[in-house]
């Protein structure tokens, strides 16, 4: 048939073909459906901008957990970021909804990649932003209060080191200050062992328990030794032990075999490496399997030596590497083998000669000589809360002590 003009009009019987007719209307929907759905797709990119934008700093995160903090919630953080690269390097896939064109899939594939690195900046500017403003954050109060009412009374509960400490500075302060401990006896590690020697040399024997300390580091403590006059002496860090009927030693006569003593000296060339920036941060447990030391050396050795140091969670196996080798380094807190002649294997430690107790008591006499302080022992703290803006303490036996200006916590 031929209509106006005699052009064939593809009419059928005067009516438009079927077959043609529903061609020409999935087209016109497939065109009406395209805008709609890239805008919802446009709209999802934009939901998804937000975990594009933490991506930079859940990666700063997953890096310092797997570097300082071990596993801490490490399981978490590596599904988070696994997901988060899975959705920016897996390309849009349009071919279930009509957009099969090259053209149209390279356009959605520009915007995907556009807002993947738009997102990436934004996230690192983030991270940028949080590392500024905690190095550079004032609490914007003196870290030395000066508003306190010296008429009222401190509360100290812990008599160990840093509790003494506190209490005797607070006194001799002009302060009045209460000090609590759980114990029957002051001083917390710093436990001494005294006998009566039977030599006929007269003197006792006096032997400390649990308080060892290092050269370089504890500065006040060898600062309060010398204000009360308390001789210190060098000493090697006795870590030697018995597992699974072997023996070692690090302060005595060779007792280990010739691999043993080879292991030993391969770590210690790690230990006399120059520290690097950002060298050795795995986990120490990687590291020592990675260069193949062997489970006796890390039993007797590393793990009794360790042992007196790292009392943690996690344990000393999930420690970064550097940290452990710094401990056996010239400034470091133990070594594997002493040799006074070393620098690698000299002492480390001191001992307070008389003990480290007399130290403390000396310290709790002269609080109690000031008239403004008092040691109260067997007064284990249950509970501490404010009461008219003032501290009150109960204590296990059900006593209560209140009318404190301020709390000092030193527990372990």
């Amino acid at each position: 048939d031929s209509g106006e003009g005699g052009e064939t009009s593809g009419l059928v019987g005067g009516h438009p073909a079927p077959v043609k007719a529903s061609l020409e209307l999935e087209v016109a929907g497939r065109d009406v459906s395209r805008p709609q759905f890239t805008r919802w797709v446009l709209l999802a990119y934009a939901a998804m901008a937000l975990i594009y934008a933490t991506g930079p700093t859940v990666l700063l995160l997953c890096v310092c957990q797997l570097l300082w903090k071990g596993e801490v919630n490490a399981g978490v953080v590596i599904v988070t970021m696994a997901t988060i690269l899975a959705t920016m390097i897996a390309p849009p896939c349009m071919a279930y909804n009509g957009a099969k064109s090259s053209d149209r899939l390279m356009q959605l594939a520009r915007k995907h990649v556009c807002m993947v690195l738009m997102c990436q900046v934004v996230g690192f500017m983030i991270c940028g932003a949080i590392v500024k403003f905690f190095y550079g954050y004032d609490p914007g109060q003196p870290l030395v209060r000066d508003d306190f009412d010296e008429s009222l009374p401190v509360a100290v509960v812990g008599s160990g080191a840093s509790g003494l400490t506190a209490a005797w500075m607070l006194a001799m302060g002009g302060r009045k200050v209460q000090l609590f401990e759980a114990l029957d006896d002051i001083a917390g590690h710093s436990k001494s062992y005294v006998e009566a020697r039977g030599d006929g040399k007269g003197g006792n024997l006096t032997i400390d328990l649990g308080y060892i300390f290092n050269n370089p580091l504890y500065g006040q403590y060898k600062a309060l030794t010398d204000y009360a006059g308390f001789e210190r002496r060098d000493s090697a860090l006795n870590t030697s032990g018995a597992i699974g009927g072997k023996y070692w030693d690090n302060t005595g006569s060779r007792r280990f075999s010739e691999e043993m003593e080879a292991e030993m000296e391969r770590f210690m060339s790690f230990v006399r490496e120059e520290p690097i920036f950002l060298r050795n941060l795995v986990p120490f447990g990687v590291w020592a399997w990675r260069h193949g030391f062997s489970r006796d050396f890390m039993k007797l050795c590393i793990d009794s030596t360790m042992s007196v140091l790292f009392v943690t969670k996690m344990g000393l196996k999930k420690q970064p590497t550097q940290a452990v080798l710094n401990h056996f380094r010239g400034s470091g807190f133990t070594h594997l083998k002493f040799d006074p002649s070393s620098e690698w294997g000299r002492n480390k430690v001191q001992i307070t000669v008389g003990g480290s107790q007399n130290v403390w008591r000396r310290v709790q006499r002269e609080i109690l000589e000031t008239g403004r302080g008092q040691v109260h022992l067997k007064k284990k703290l249950v509970s501490a809360g404010k009461e008219d803006g003032l501290w009150a303490l109960t204590f296990e036996d059900g006593s209560k002590v209140g009318g404190f200006a301020d709390l000092i916590l030193a527990l372990p």
